[in-house]
C-alpha cells in the first residue's frame, strides 16, 4: 500500500489497490483501481498506441448474495 494520507484512508475502509504492475511506459503505477477487498474483480492491462498509458479493463463480478 502506498504511504499517503488517501491509500491509508481507503484501506482502513477495506479498499485494495487492484493493479499491480506498471501501467506507464517509464515503470511507474499511475493509473489506480481501488475495491473493497470481498469482491471478485479481474483487471487486464491493453497496451494502446495512443498513449503512454496502458488501457485498464475492470470487470467486476456480482456477489451472489446481494
Amino acid at each position: 500500500p502506498g504511504n499517503n494520507n488517501l491509500s491509508n484512508y481507503l484501506s482502513r475502509l477495506d479498499f485494495k489497490q487492484m493493479v499491480d504492475r506498471a501501467t506507464h511506459l517509464d515503470g511507474h503505477i499511475l493509473d489506480h483501481v481501488y475495491v473493497q477487498q470481498a469482491r471478485s474483480v479481474d483487471i487486464k492491462h491493453h497496451h494502446v498506441y495512443y498513449s503512454d498509458h496502458d488501457g485498464i479493463l475492470v470487470s467486476l463480478k456480482k456477489d451472489v448474495d446481494m
